[in-house]
């Protein structure tokens, strides 16, 4: 029979071991944070890769192993419904392909200033991102990164990116203001695609190209500020842009893509700078209130459709334009001794 004593030691070493097991119960999340994230080791730096398991809110820590966090990997947060907020550390260079893409409930991103690339659909099908940071030193935001995000209202693209990729922003549906950043040199193809609510943009000075659809069924946009900087217009660029009704073209402008301002309903007078060389088929092709086509220099070879379904338009050349007559692009044409030039 065991003495007393006996079993008041055994009933201490019981309740000394509770408390510890309890104690390392209780600590175990913490110590778990960094074995739930899967990574990869590359010249002294992690490579987030995934996850195991998730809660609304997402840190994504600086170190992990010693080592800093430089990248999130391709796909590493796929199609995770659960994310509502994801924190990313200081210190963050990339996010790769794919890596929140999907991510339906995912409501606010903020980027630190150390992040320099965006990934491809890094965000894209975010469709309750309301809230976005982009911080100021990212310089490349790549193809669909944003895409498909109907929540978001408000972009601002920072002076530090210069590259946007295409359908970058495309059917953000609920896009009201758009901000573009003094360094952007292209807007590639189909870049804000079926944003139908913008109602106004600004392309800055910077910008060289736009790309073909870069502003295609932007379907409230009433007018359009084009840049000093730009010489080519892509094809569609502003196709069935249906209220816009006055753009500037700059002075620099070469080349006027097929199709481009088509189905611009609203659009009630048009200046073609004098560098123009290049007019593509049915540029300006269903602008039904068009009454005023002014040429500030020489008129390039015109198809035929060129101001197709355009019935009231008037187009007016400076006096001497050779190759003019009295129709342009099978419009009613007249020399004009004095052309005012883009104010």
């Amino acid at each position: 029979m065991e003495s007393p004593a006996a079993k008041k030691r055994q009933a201490f070493s019981v309740s000394r071991f509770a408390r510890i097991f309890g104690a390392l119960l209780l600590a175990a999340p913490a110590l778990a944070l960094a074995q739930d994230f899967t990574y990869s080791t590359n010249d002294g730096a992690i490579t987030i890769t995934g996850v195991n398991g998730t809660n609304g809110e997402l840190t994504i820590p600086g170190t992990l192993a010693g080592l800093p966090v430089t990248r999130i990997g391709d796909w590493a947060f796929f199609n995770h419904p659960e994310l509502t907020r994801v924190t990313l550390p200081d210190g963050l260079l990339e996010l790769g392909n794919y890596c929140f893409d999907a991510c339906s409930n995912l409501a606010s991103v903020t980027l630190p200033d150390s992040v320099r690339s965006l990934g491809d659909a890094a965000f894209g099908d975010c469709a309750s991102l309301t809230n976005l940071d982009l911080g100021h030193g990212v310089t490349r935001i790549g193809d669909r990164a944003f895409h498909f995000c109907t929540g978001l209202g408000d972009a601002t693209i920072p002076d530090s990116v210069t590259d946007l990729g295409d359908h970058a922003f495309s059917d953000c549906t609920n896009l009201t203001r758009l901000t573009l950043g003094n360094h952007l040199a292209r807007i590639r193809k189909s870049t804000f695609a079926s944003c139908y609510l913008l109602p106004h943009v600004t392309v800055p000075d910077s910008v060289i190209d736009i790309g073909s659809y870069a502003f295609m069924y932007c379907i409230s946009l009433t007018n359009a500020v084009i840049g000093s900087g730009v010489t080519n217009l892509g094809d569609y660029a502003f196709h069935c842009c249906t209220y816009l009704t006055a753009v500037q073209l700059p002075d620099r402008l070469t080349r006027i893509g097929s199709h481009a301002f088509s189905c611009c309903h609203k659009l009630n007078r048009i200046q073609i700078p004098a560098q123009v060389s290049y007019i593509g088929s049915s540029a300006f092709a269903s602008c039904y209130r068009l009454t005023e086509i002014t040429f500030q220099g020489n008129v390039p070879p015109l198809a035929s459709d060129v101001f197709d379904q355009v019935f009231n338009a008037r187009v007016y050349y400076p006096a001497g334009n050779p190759g003019s007559g009295e129709t342009i692009g099978v419009r009613p044409a007249r020399p004009e001794t004095t052309l005012t030039t883009n104010p």
